[in-house]
């Protein structure tokens, strides 16, 4: 009986919690829609742009990957020497361009040491 009880409160409740996160996906698709087509309607030229943007995210994001690493590369020249902490930058970026954005460990290492090679020499 406890066997019985358990397992069909657990049916029951598997089926509350599936229903009610259907209900409210389709909520959030209609609310969508609606707001997506009345943007539309009151500037459709902003909302194409909004729409071209938001399908190039990655890519933009991929770019200001690359620009913060020119950008350590720049401050190192600006201090007049690589530090510790512009190594930790560069690390990180690198692991970001390899991890999130499918580099190739090879592409990484070699895209870094031009950029470590336009900087201040190193003795």
């Amino acid at each position: 009986m406890k066997n019985f009880s358990f397992t069909s409160i657990v049916k029951v409740h598997d089926f509350v919690v599936i229903s009610i996160k259907n209900i409210c996906l389709l909520i959030v698709g209609a609310f969508s829609f609606c707001v997506n087509k009345t943007l539309y309607f009151i500037d459709k030229d902003r909302f194409q742009h909004n729409e071209t943007v938001n399908e190039q995210y990655e890519e933009l994001s991929e770019l200001n990957i690359l620009i913060g690493i020119k950008e350590v590369r720049d401050d190192a020249i600006k201090a007049g020497h690589w530090n510790g902490d512009h190594e930790q930058q560069l690390n990180l970026l690198g692991n970001v361009l390899a991890n999130t954005f499918d580099w190739e460990i090879d592409q990484v290492e070699n895209y870094l040491l031009k950029i470590i090679e336009t900087g201040p020499l190193t003795e």
